[in-house]
């Protein structure tokens, strides 16, 4: 193994030497056993070095999904040991490093998943925080490359434009927004520009042009130049401390690694040195950023933090106007961190305090203002009226002068009947709301004992003093609510709601006789009995017809095709002429028997057919198909709206005609003590509610029957709904 190891070294040597790459060093310690690395970003002072690791084992979240690792430069120039920082720095996301700061205390970092998003974050020590988050825009691509500036917050992205890839720019705005983006004209070419890379420095933009050369901008607005660096490298940071790059070399079949490359000076960001500086004010409301000029007329946009402190990256011969540069430059050594002090620094704290303070004034000046137009300030109605009316008894609302004791008493009564006159409007207005709430027809009003008038309650003039709560009352009070709360949670777990309507003892008995479905009271004109019989009859006609049709469907013979003479219940008898009130008249037939057949009554309210076919209201009826079988559908009673039971049973029923290879005929059967006319149209109402259901479960209706029977073969089996097959 140490053989095939130094064999793959040798070539590795040789390639990078074919390849013009010059002196070469691996970043890991682990050589090219390690782990694949790309997107490096190095520090300023290039200490220390941020790359990512896909899908490696160690990385955090799942699918091994990218994480951002960290190494620093030893004192002997080699470097240390990767670590994983963790949370904030990584998540759960594809993590990538895009950009870091001047000062190294800002990292920008892009977060790729379901949404993909970049986290602009701040080191405090050795903690880090996020500041702002940035939702990526639409037409940007991470696959085509971008970068990101954490001083000046502005996006460069690689997208298609016209056929082309081209270079943009987008502001980023607080609260998560994006500027229109701004296509980069000066870089644009006639190819394809991608790879946008920004140094550390955040000045100098590295991109690459149809994948095969690099070029360079120095200052934004800039003509582009090339630079030497090989088309081969996919990915670098360029050192400001030194003749060197970080890039992304691919090594055969051990993929990506970073290998620290020797580059020309030229080809490198400009020598110059760090600056820290202070903001006399802070930026302005609404926004995050501030410029600060140059003694060469260039401007750059800085974030402050908390402490309106900033840092910015200058060149040789570069100043700030109006600052005084503290320290000495270092070209083409280390990176120093200089600091620019400010001619007095207490004072410009308290003048940014000051102007920060005035800001806000304006700002709650302005919205007082707008809230005095957009919500005028209204006088009470009601003390206004009231008012107009004490001034038209008195001809002034302050106290006079006069000290008089016949004046003070008058002012004072006047006062007190203001007070009264107030609290009775607001008594009255409590009232109509308590009776709006209550309804139109208050049913619990109705069978309690009236109470005992009360006298108004005395309205305490102005001079009264404060009356301390009753205990007592209070306590009966907190026991009340909790005796309410009480019986309110039972209902709710329970399930159910209190029942509003009103009593037995609390209705009218006309209203308890139609809840009963009790028959009517008053006689029926001969006009009204004609034409009830003539419907009843064309009803049954219907139902015989209906019969026949089903017994030739079957290919059956009915040995009787009418139903057998059945009478109204005691007390529910009509006569269709003569006297209404005649109880000893002869009780009406409905329908005829058959010839040969004859029926006789065995038991009040029973009647027996001779023939085999006749119906026995002792017995289920049946045909030759099969025996009635009960399909355990009720119903509300004397309604035709099922009851949760009757639910349960439609479903079943549903089941038992999908199921079925022949016709079922469902069977509709009311209470017998139903007046006969008002029992048929009840089982054909519920008959109509069955079918309904069927249909709207897209059952075909040319596998059933629903007829509704009344109560003339009800027998003693009651009210029913049967399935005959």
């Amino acid at each position: 193994m140490p053989n095939l190891n130094h064999t793959i070294s040798l070539i590795f040597l040789i390639f990078m030497t074919c390849s013009g790459l010059g002196a070469q060093v691996m970043i890991s310690q682990q050589g090219l056993e390690a782990p694949q690395e790309k997107d490096p970003v190095l520090r300023a002072d290039g200490q220390v070095l941020f790359f990512t690791r896909p899908n490696f084992e160690n990385n955090k979240g799942t699918d091994n999904a990218a994480d951002i690792w960290i190494t620093n430069r030893n004192a002997d120039g080699s470097w240390g040991r990767a670590l994983n920082p963790g949370s904030p720095i990584n998540s759960f996301a594809h993590d990538r490093a895009l950009a870091i700061s001047p000062d190294g205390n800002r990292l920008a970092v892009l977060r790729t998943g379901a949404v993909s998003y970049i986290d602009l974050l701040e080191t405090s020590g050795r903690n880090w925080r996020v500041l702002d988050t940035w939702t990526l825009p639409d037409d940007v691509a991470p696959r085509y490359d971008l970068t990101f500036d954490p001083n000046g917050q502005q996006l460069i992205y690689s997208a298609y434009d016209q056929g082309n890839l081209n270079l943009f720019r987008r502001e980023a705005l607080p609260n998560g927004l994006w500027a229109s983006p701004e296509a980069i004209k000066e870089l644009n070419g006639p190819g394809n520009e991608t790879g946008p890379n920004l140094a550390a420095d955040g000045r100098t933009l590295y991109f690459q042009r149809d994948g095969n050369r690099w070029f360079n901008q120095t200052s934004p607005g800039g003509q582009p130049r090339p630079v030497a660096i090989p088309g081969s490298v996919t990915q670098f940071s360029p050192a400001l401390n030194g003749r060197q790059i970080i890039a992304v070399v691919k090594v055969g079949s051990a993929g990506d690694h970073l290998q620290l490359l020797s580059a020309e000076a030229a080809d490198l960001p400009p020598a110059g040195e760090v600056v820290l500086g202070q903001l006399h004010a802070p930026p302005p409301l609404g926004e995050d950023l501030s410029r600060i000029t140059l003694n060469t007329g260039e401007s750059l946009s800085v974030r402050p933090d908390i402490l309106q402190r900033y840092a910015v990256f200058l060149r040789t011969d570069e100043s700030l106007v109006g600052a005084a540069a503290g320290g000495q430059t270092s070209t083409g050594e280390l990176a120093t961190t200089q600091g620019v002090r400010s001619p007095a620094s207490d004072r410009s704290r308290i003048e940014a305090g000051i102007a920060r303070r005035q800001r806000e004034l304006d700002r709650l000046d302005r919205d007082r203002r707008k809230f005095d137009l957009v919500a005028p300030k209204t006088e009470d109605p009601e003390l206004a009226a009231l008012r107009s009316q004490y001034r038209e008894v008195s001809g002034d609302t302050l106290p006079p002068a006069t000290t008089a004791k016949g004046t003070d008493t008058r002012y004072a009564a006047e006062l007190s009947e203001l007070e009264r006159m107030k609290a009775k409007f607001r008594r009255q207005q409590n009232e109509k709301l308590e009776q709006r709430n209550r309804g139109s027809h208050n049913w619990s009003a109705k069978g309690t004992t009236p109470q005992p008038a009360t006298a108004a309650p005395e309205v305490p003039s102005i001079g009264d003093s404060y009356r301390p709560i009753d205990p007592a009352g209070v306590a009966a009070a907190r026991e009340r609510a909790y005796q309410d709360s009480l019986r309110l949670a039972a209902e709710i777990r329970a399930g159910l709601q209190r029942d509003k309507s009103p009593r037995v003892y609390e209705r009218d008995t006309w209203e308890n006789e139609v809840r009963q479905g009790l028959p009517r009271k008053e006689p029926l004109s001969p006009a009204e009995v004609t034409r009830l019989d003539a419907d009843y009859q064309r009803k049954l006609s219907e139902l015989e017809a209906l019969r026949a049709e089903l017994h030739r469907l079957d290919g059956t013979t009915p040995t009787n095709t009418q139903p057998a003479v059945s009478a109204p219940p005691t007390g529910q008898r009509w006569s269709a002429k003569g006297d209404p009130y005649n109880r000893t008249a002869t009780p009406q037939s409905y329908g005829q028997p058959s010839a040969g057949t004859t029926s006789q009554r065995t038991a009040p309210n029973q009647y027996s057919a001779a023939a085999s076919g006749s119906y026995n209201s002792g017995a289920a009826t049946t045909k030759p198909g099969g025996a009635p079988m009960p399909a355990g559908i009720s119903f509300i009673p004397n309604t035709a709206y099922p009851d949760s039971r009757g639910y349960t049973g439609l479903d079943q029923l549903m089941g038992l005609i999908q199921q079925s290879t022949s016709v079922l005929e469902i069977r509709v059967h009311t209470p017998l003590d139903l007046d006969p006319r008002a029992a048929q149209l009840l089982s054909e109402e519920r008959a109509t509610t069955i079918r309904n259901f069927l249909n709207s479960k897209g059952i075909p209706a040319a596998n059933y029957k629903v007829i509704g029977f009344g109560n003339n073969i009800t027998g003693q089996q009651g009210e029913r709904v049967e399935v005959v097959r």
